[in-house]
């Protein structure tokens, strides 16, 4: 059995999901089945109502998390034994050349480099535990356009907006296309999303 644990594992959004996945791993090897949760990362102030779900696990599962960073602070976190460290599944999934915007970026991100500059790919999204009100979100993202732009003024660099999934208000696409609104006209171009 292959459960991804994507970006809830550590209690980021909440504790509920995280211990539902934890609590069906150990359903499944009561079963006898062979079980690993598969590809998450791990931020650096886990929610605290998980330790003890970590620790009761089974060893019979195994955690794979997707960095270096991520596999270092789950082994602190938790004496759970059989954790380690994979490639994030989102690399093995072949590119889509078929979408309406692929060539024009594909384009763009081959003008930057001819021009002497590097491709950065962003991505942010407003969902973070420390952004509670709407005022502190148009703070935070206007925060990260003028730090795109003095990036942009400072490096040969130029910025690929990538979002990647949809939440609603806070999700990457709506809080990239802010950024990309309020990033200053003479750095615009060197900004795609």
């Amino acid at each position: 059995i292959v459960l991804l644990g994507a970006d809830v594992m550590d209690g980021q959004y909440g504790p509920a999901e995280p211990i539902m996945f934890l609590a069906w791993t150990d359903l499944m090897t009561a079963a006898r089945k062979k079980v690993n949760l598969l590809g998450f990362s791990f931020n650096e102030h886990p929610d605290e109502k998980l330790r003890r779900a970590f620790d009761r696990l089974s060893p019979a599962v195994a955690l794979k998390v997707r960095d270096q960073v991520s596999l270092e602070r789950l082994q602190k976190f938790t004496s759970h034994q059989d954790i380690r460290l994979v490639a994030d599944v989102a690399f093995g999934l072949p590119p889509d050349k078929g979408f309406a915007e692929y060539q024009g970026i594909f384009d763009w991100v081959n003008k930057e480099r001819a021009c002497g500059r590097t491709v950065l790919g962003l991505n942010v999204h407003a969902a973070y535990s420390f952004l509670k009100t709407d005022l502190q979100v148009d703070q935070w993202l206007s925060m990260m356009a003028s730090v795109v732009e003095d990036v942009i003024k400072g490096q040969q660099v130029s910025f690929l907006l990538l979002p990647h999934d949809d939440r609603g208000d806070r999700s990457d696409s709506v809080c990239l296309k802010r950024i990309k609104q309020s990033v200053r006209a003479d750095s615009a171009e060197r900004v795609r999303g």
